[in-house]
């Protein structure tokens, strides 16, 4: 479990030079980890831009959208996890968060990594965007991943339910196996070299092996049209 938590930085004798505010910044993450450390757990910066705030008014509004957003952020991602354990991971593998890898500038990290050392990608996101706008192209490329995730699962669900039906073929029993190599050619009566006879037509019984010999003392009686010592 990781608590994300906001602080001021410590006044730097008044100034609010930008050296100042790094200065009162990296103070107060230093009293942070004296803390967190007081309890066995390591401390790490989340490292951001300072963003473009705006208005009272567009703030107001914007929180009305990032409820959505976040919902369905939460959501996308309680998606991809799903599918990841239940599709794309082995039934053994044991660690399934190291086994997810997060995208971070082209290099894939474990979503640990990704999340304590996490930096703003401002070629991304430029930060000097106002905040509506901001996270507005967030959502979308969140959308976007969540269709390709889908579209992944739905291509993923075809090519398995494929295989799985050649396997129920290859290896069912007849009911359901594919008969090409057990039926030939050699079954059928030919009245002359490449033409089969149209009155002899042969008929394929499946007959489970412990009952061949009862087939096979009955076979003839079943029709008058039965050929006599034909059950081959």
């Amino acid at each position: 479990m990781y608590w994300l938590i906001s602080l001021p930085g410590d006044k730097q004798h008044g100034s609010k030079s930008p050296e100042a505010i790094r200065a009162g910044r990296e103070a107060t993450f230093r009293k942070a980890s004296m803390i967190t450390q007081g309890f066995g757990s390591p401390c790490f910066k989340f490292d951001f831009e300072t963003l473009k705030v705006g208005t009272l008014d567009a703030l107001m509004l914007l929180s009305d959208e990032l409820d959505k957003y976040d919902k369905h952020a939460d959501m996308t991602l309680r998606r991809i996890m799903r599918a990841w354990t239940n599709e794309v991971v082995d039934d053994n593998e044991t660690n399934l968060a190291s086994a997810l890898k997060v995208d971070i500038g082209g290099v894939e990290v474990s979503a640990e990594e990704a999340l304590c050392s996490f930096r703003w990608q401002e070629n991304r996101f430029p930060h000097k965007q106002d905040l509506s706008t901001l996270a507005g192209e967030i959502h979308r490329q969140i959308c976007e991943q969540d269709d390709e995730v889908k579209d992944a699962l739905n291509k993923y669900s075809q090519i398995r339910n494929a295989i799985n039906a050649m396997n129920r073929k290859s290896g069912g029993n007849l009911v359901v196996k594919d008969l090409h190599g057990i039926v030939d050619q050699s079954h059928y009566v030919e009245v002359m070299p490449g033409e089969f006879s149209e009155k002899i037509v042969p008929v394929f019984i499946v007959v489970p092996k412990q009952r061949v010999e009862d087939f096979v003392n009955s076979y003839e009686t079943k029709s008058k049209e039965v050929v006599p010592r034909s059950w081959r």
